[in-house]
């Protein structure tokens, strides 16, 4: 502020100049907040130009893929792809050009060379003018369910018990290789039939009775 004196020399006012910063300081929160989110997510987001360069990287990335900040950032994300994959990065990207998204699921080598299976969601990013400067990913690390998925793939491949997925439809979705060994009938004849035509006749009543309590998310215990 700027004092206002009289002729005697005594200060009668000050003139006081303030500006609102209301807006900057809710810009600063807001700021805050969205860096709050960035670290904390647990999905591993990386953010990249529109070459690959690494710009940023967050903790849910360190976590997945073993890299500090510090070493990915400057990188090109290509180091996290096996050498037969390196030009995914460009088709992810015009992918991104074109159609605004890319979404899939990838095999990044981790830092310590294992391997990790995620689903991963690619968005442009975009400057004050629109133009598509780079790219976030947002990348979920379901390498244990894949395996846990590859376990019981194998045990219904494997089992000598005849195992099958079938539909509301009254058709079979799925059969284990025990069923073309038990009635000799090949899986694209097992797939083209309504099950209910190799249910054995005494059955034939008790079948719908049970399928029914199967749409109504009951439990039925089969002898």
């Amino acid at each position: 502020g700027v004092a206002q004196w009289d002729d005697r020399g005594i200060a009668v006012r000050m003139v006081v100049s303030t500006t609102d910063i209301t807006e900057r300081k809710q810009a600063e929160a807001t700021l805050r907040r969205q860096a709050l989110a960035f670290e904390n997510l647990y999905d591993g987001v990386i953010i990249t130009d529109a070459t690959g360069i690494i710009w940023d990287w967050n903790g849910g990335a360190e976590r997945i893929l073993g890299y500090t900040k510090a070493a990915a950032v400057g990188q090109n994300i290509d180091m996290l792809l096996e050498p037969e994959n390196l030009g995914l990065t460009q088709q992810i990207l015009a992918t991104v050009l074109t159609h605004g998204r890319w979404m899939g699921k990838i095999t990044f080598v981790r830092q310590d060379g294992s391997h990790c299976f995620c689903e991963k969601l690619v968005l442009p990013l975009r400057d004050a003018a629109g133009e598509i400067i780079g790219t976030i990913g947002v990348n979920r690390d379901i390498t244990e369910q894949a395996r846990l998925q590859q376990e019981q793939e194998r045990f219904f491949q494997l089992s000598l018990e005849m195992l099958c997925v079938a539909g509301f439809d009254g058709y079979f979705k799925q059969l284990n290789p025990a069923w073309e060994t038990t009635f000799g009938y090949t899986q694209e004849e097992l797939l083209a039939k309504p099950f209910l035509d190799f249910v054995h006749p005494e059955d034939l009543e008790s079948t719908p009775v049970s399928y029914t309590h199967l749409r109504a998310h009951e439990t039925i215990a089969l002898i």
